[in-house]
């Protein structure tokens, strides 16, 4: 068996043993330079812990998360205005969501996110809510204290600085 598909099996029983059924559904392909995760899942949310059930089990090689979103209910809508451009319509809730991202990457580019390096960070309306390194447990920690439902807290991973 070749390293590649040592990968391919590591991460196809990963998400095969998942006690989340959207996950057992996922494809997974690897190459040398990196591991590719495929498929359809209802949420960002999904998509997300996907990722973050492979991301121990690949080493150095790049993850490339694929995973289509299939939202049951569509974060936008669009019609076209009388002069025949269309309009997008973001719900609130996404427009929230949306907002949370900008603000979060602003701040990473001011610098402001560096004394979490290694660990994950929670957002919600524009405020740092928790941070630590496990991802699951801090998603449900943040919903559970702020009543918002977990695909719509805005989870991000610090990463390191990287050492030359």
């Amino acid at each position: 068996m070749t390293a590649e598909q040592q990968v391919e099996a590591e991460a196809a029983t990963a998400l095969a043993a998942s006690p989340v059924p959207e996950l057992r559904r996922l494809a997974v392909t690897a190459s040398d330079a990196e591991v590719v995760i495929t498929g359809r899942v209802p949420s960002f949310y999904f998509k997300q812990l996907a990722q973050e059930t492979l991301r121990s089990l690949i080493g150095d090689r790049r993850l490339v998360n694929r995973v289509e979103v299939e939202n049951g209910a569509p974060a936008a809508t669009a019609a076209p205005a009388d002069d025949g451009v269309d309009r997008l319509t973001l719900t609130p809730e996404w427009r929230e969501y949306l907002a949370d991202v900008k603000w979060v990457n602003d701040e990473y580019n001011a610098g402001r996110w560096q004394p979490y390096a290694g660990e994950y960070i929670a957002v919600v309306r524009k405020q740092l809510i928790g941070h630590g390194p496990d991802l699951l447990r801090l998603r449900e920690d943040v919903a559970r204290q702020t009543g918002v439902r977990p695909d719509r807290i805005h989870i991000t991973y610090v990463e390191p600085p990287i050492e030359c």
